[in-house]
């Protein structure tokens, strides 16, 4: 049983936790029909439609020191991938946090990568590969302790069309690093501190991994922590929010306090929170932290104050680590330096003490607790068993204080270290610096801030008498709604279905749009539409689109100009003013592109606010103030009155023209706003595919249609009449071809780009049609 305990989410803007969320896959543990092979026996392997099994070192769970052995776990069908598991791993740890292994080693190699693990392990998905093979060696010293390693793999099968890239090729043995402890060690400091943040997005397939190369890593005697690991898949592989992703376990396990370490990514990853998708991107964001050996502002964590040391940074540490000491604290309290402006963030460098209760997962004879404010909640972590290095929390204004405590009374002392905190002082409005990652195989992200495109739109689905938050997490960003509906279930499920029936829950629609953040509670009512059933969802599609661009534009200041547009631009006329004005701006697609990207447009009203006589009906009146965006593929779109943040239309035009036409009017009792249109330049094959049929075969038929006219009328000649006859039987096939193309051209493209007309709010929430 697991429970869910509130806690801050230090990458989140210190945001209390609202729920947790856990994936998790069955696997067998203690099953008498799979065979079990011996880590140490290379001789006895899997053989014809073995499909999965159990490897374990000799006589688990009491196996012996002093072996180094290897075992190569490989496939026997074409096609078949290998995933595998660790059920239970207790080796020696390393005697420092950032040691390499040393009494004992468990080297895995695959797709050219060797990961070196010792220390305890629980049930974990450890690697899949596509690969054929891979190779597992255990190395133990004659006075090596713990349980040994279990292992469960399986081969599952994959289609021949799913391509597995080449291994380059390299030495056929594994090469493990040697036991050795930290080496050139630089002299403590009292200023040593962590890290800038750093952000790395390796695309797939990663191919660094092939070549031994480390996706991640820190200078000697610091260590990796993670703050963020995500698979993610979007319109381009760099991280955008809004995309889909679902969290990288992996990289917390291979990574976390170690000093460098390799993420493979040649393998397909599929996304279950995104309806099993595969990942385009893998995005981390981590610091490197200095170990214990380098911090010279090092106390006790039941006797050491803050205020006592130097420097910004400090480690707060068990009696005697990293040797246990059994030990009480029964309580210390830790704030932040007195009348200044800095705020405390807290790491985990390392915890090796006993673990929970096999039976109640709790932490009773050992455990680290650690109590803290945030906004004048109270929150509490307790921790204990060997946990990897990670941020812990921080606080949220400088007079919050850290309330601690530690137990320590277990018996195996020879095999445990203890824990090692890592405090570090930071002004309370400080930003992480973005340091730039240097690999040629990564892209480090910079914040796109201003001047970016708009997120990928987002799918979400909540159920009925609950609440659903919308949120754009990069400044400077708005909301745009697509889709808002009320659904009923053919199933009475919770979960969204094309094949339910839907009612637009259109009051959201004003409400939502062009906002930060907005939060929308799911109604259960009778939906009239659906025979008076009861609602079981609320359903929407939203994305988020920026307020500022590097290309902002006062339609009348830039009148009668031509402006190329890169990424995107907002066209606007803002504090209206009645008076006659006419002006217009032409907007074109980055001609510089390659010739092969097909680029067009997509067009959104950010804001719509101009004056109208109320007596209307859906057409705007040529006396009206008015918006008329020229686009040569769908024709004329006038827009006028009030309408809220929304998308209008998607174009493969690589020019657009937007004229305003401004009138004398009544305004003196009202302010209007004014308008803003923001126009973003897009890629889109269904364009290029467009384009080649419009270019290719309507010019063909154009073509053709000239010359049988030209043909027809310098040759005419009763003797020639057959010559003729046949001359226009054989060209009049590119006319048809070409007539049949256009006809559909029209009918697909043209016909649902519906002309759209805004007269006043009453009439704003008419559907849209898009591509």
């Amino acid at each position: 049983m697991v429970y869910h305990f509130a806690k801050t989410l230090a990458t989140c803007e210190n945001r209390p936790s609202a729920y947790l969320h856990i994936g998790y896959t069955c696997v067998p543990n203690n099953i008498t029909s799979i065979t079990t092979y011996n880590l140490c026996d290379n001789s006895s392997l899997p053989q014809m439609n073995t499909s999965r099994g159990f490897i374990t070192s000799p006589n688990f769970p009491t196996t012996p020191s002093n072996i180094d052995c290897t075992f190569n776990l490989q496939t026997l069908k074409p096609y078949e991938d290998i995933y595998l598991y660790i059920l239970d791993m207790d080796l020696n740890s390393p005697n420092l946090i950032g040691q390499s292994c040393t009494k004992d080693r468990f080297i895995v190699s695959s797709d050219n990568n060797v990961m070196e693990m010792c220390g305890r392990s629980y049930t974990n998905f450890l690697l899949s590969t596509c690969h054929s093979s891979v190779l597992l060696q255990l190395i133990r010293a004659s006075d090596a302790r713990g349980r040994g390693v279990k292992l469960y793999f399986e081969f599952r099968g994959r289609s021949p069309q799913d391509i597995c890239p080449e291994i380059i090729a390299t030495s056929s043995t594994l090469q493990p690093t040697p036991p050795t402890g930290l080496t050139t060690m630089p002299e403590p400091s009292q200023s040593i501190g962590p890290s800038p943040h750093y952000f790395t997005t390796l695309c797939f397939p990663d191919i660094s991994s092939l070549f031994g190369r480390n996706n991640f890593q820190c200078q000697t005697n610091y260590i990796l922590v993670i703050l963020r690991a995500v698979y993610g898949r979007g319109s381009r592989c760099d991280y955008s929010p809004g995309d889909c992703t679902s969290e990288a376990d992996n990289v917390y396990r291979l990574c976390s306090g170690k000093q460098k370490c390799s993420v493979p990514f040649l393998n397909p990853v599929t996304l279950p929170e995104c309806n099993g998708v595969t990942a385009s991107y893998l995005f981390v964001e981590y610091q490197c932290l200095p170990t214990p050996t380098i911090v010279s502002n090092t106390a006790d964590l039941c006797t050491g104050q803050i205020s006592d040391f130097n420097g910004t940074s400090g480690i707060l540490q068990s009696t005697s680590y990293p040797s246990y000491t059994q030990t009480q604290c029964a309580n210390a309290t830790l704030s932040s330096l007195d009348g200044s402006n800095l705020v405390m963030h807290m790491y985990l460098i390392d915890l090796s003490i006993s673990a929970s209760d096999p039976h109640t997962g709790e932490c009773l004879n050992d455990y680290l607790e650690l109590s803290y404010q945030c906004n004048h909640i109270a929150y509490t972590r307790r921790l204990c068993g060997t946990r990897s290095t990670e941020l812990l929390f921080r606080t949220c204004l400088p007079t919050d204080k850290i309330f601690a405590s530690y137990n320590l009374l277990g018996n195996d002392s020879q095999s445990q270290r203890g824990f090692a905190l890592l405090y570090h002082l930071v002004p309370r409005d400080s930003v992480p610096t973005i340091k730039t990652t240097t690999a040629s195989t990564t892209t480090t992200l910079t914040s796109s801030g201003i001047g970016a495109v708009s997120t990928p739109i987002q799918l979400s689905t909540i159920c009925v008498q609950k609440s659903l938050s919308l949120r754009c997490d990069q400044p400077g960003y708005v909301l745009v709604l697509h889709k808002i509906q009320l659904g009923v279930s053919t199933t009475a499920s919770c979960n969204y279905s094309l094949d339910d029936c839907f009612e637009d829950y259109t009051s959201f629609y004003n409400n939502c749009t062009g906002t930060t953040m907005c939060d929308i509670f799911s109604p259960l009512t009778q939906i009239a539409s659906c025979n008076n059933s009861q609602s079981n969802y609320l359903y929407t599609e939203h994305q988020c689109i920026p307020a500022i661009t590097k290309l902002d534009l006062d339609i009348c200041s830039s009148a009668g100009s031509i402006q190329i547009v890169t990424d995107s631009t907002i066209i606007s006329s803002l504090n209206y003013t009645s008076e006659e004005k006419e002006c217009k701006v032409e907007l074109r697609t980055n001609s510089l592109l390659p010739s092969q990207t097909q680029r067009g447009f997509k067009v959104y009203i950010l804001t719509l606010n101009l004056p109208i006589e109320h007596s209307q009906d859906s057409q705007c009146d040529p006396d009206d103030p008015s918006i008329e965006i020229d686009d040569p593929e769908s024709g004329l779109t006038r827009l006028c009155g009030d309408s809220h943040t929304r998308f209008l239309f998607e174009t493969c035009s690589n020019t657009i023209e937007i004229r305003y036409k401004n009138t004398l009017m009544n305004t003196t009792a009202v302010e209007y706003k004014g308008f803003e249109i923001y126009v973003e330049s897009i890629e889109n094959d269904e364009c290029r595919l467009i384009n080649t049929i419009d270019t290719t075969y309507a010019s063909v038929g154009l073509t053709s249609t000239t010359t049988v006219i030209r043909d027809f009328n310098t040759t005419i000649s009763t003797p020639n009449l057959p010559l003729i006859i046949g001359l226009s039987v054989g060209l009049s096939v590119p006319i048809v071809l070409g007539a049949i193309l256009g006809l559909i051209y029209y009918i697909k493209v043209v016909m649902p780009k519906k002309k759209v007309f805004i007269s006043n709010a009453a009439r704003n929430e008419i559907p849209m049609t898009a591509k």
